[in-house]
């Protein structure tokens, strides 16, 4: 079955100070029913587990978010965006037969079925979602200015954020925080466009995921996984 959710949200958008400043913020819920997960299931055939996606569980994700732009002057300004939220199953029993998994849920219910068969049902109601961080950050600041033969300069830094977040359902496996800091410096005429950045500037290793995944940008690829750390990468264009 599709996976279904509700959200509610209420926000507000504002500009003030004669348009110097935009502040936009909102908070929202959203109901997850059926939401779809890896989880175990009896084979009617076999009476054997295997593993499936399928509609096990309900959850809830409460937050808030905050977005902001405020131009200090005519060559200056600076963007804010944040995300707080707190994202729990309400509702989530998987069956296992696997130590390990009994052992990480700390809790087991016998359940058995019309053949007699019998398995274990774990209880991770209240552990939170995976890939959810609790807080997440991103600081944007521009600063530009001409030249006397009507060239631009352009100097922009984006500083990104985001907490712990569990990657398993047994809120016993998580990547810890990182920030990630990038660089950019232009130079831009009528018919000519230079820009020289630096990724990573700070060297921060912490993963990024758990899985292999490929992240494009000035064509250029890099790679974070979960036990290969992103180093600090100086390119020109």
């Amino acid at each position: 079955e599709a996976e279904e959710m509700t959200v509610y949200e209420l926000g507000m958008k504002s500009t003030m100070m004669d348009g110097k400043m935009r502040f936009n913020a909102d908070i929202f819920l959203q109901d997850f029913t059926d939401k779809q997960t890896a989880t175990q299931v009896v084979n009617a055939d076999t009476g054997i587990l295997q593993s499936r996606t399928t509609n096990a569980a309900k959850a809830e994700v409460r937050g808030v978010e905050i977005d902001a732009q405020y131009f200090i002057n005519d060559n200056f300004s600076a963007t804010l965006s944040y995300t707080h939220m707190n994202a729990k199953y309400k509702d989530f029993t998987r069956l296992t037969a696997g130590a390990s998994n009994i052992a990480n849920a700390g809790n087991c219910t016998i359940v058995t079925d019309a053949s007699g068969r019998s398995t274990c049902s774990i209880d991770l109601t209240g552990n939170p979602l995976e890939n959810a961080p609790p807080n997440a950050m991103s600081l944007g600041l521009n600063y530009n200015w001409e030249t006397s033969n009507g060239a631009t300069w352009v100097a922009e830094a984006d500083i990104m954020f985001q907490d712990d977040r569990y990657i398993d359902q047994f809120k016993r496996v998580y990547l810890e925080g990182y920030y990630k800091v990038d660089l950019r410096l232009g130079y831009i005429t009528d018919n000519l466009e230079i820009t020289a950045f630096i990724d990573n500037a700070f060297d921060d290793t912490e993963a990024r995921s758990e899985e292999h995944t490929s992240e494009l940008s000035h064509t250029v690829i890099s790679y974070a996984v979960f036990c290969l750390k992103k180093k600090k990468k100086i390119k020109t264009r």
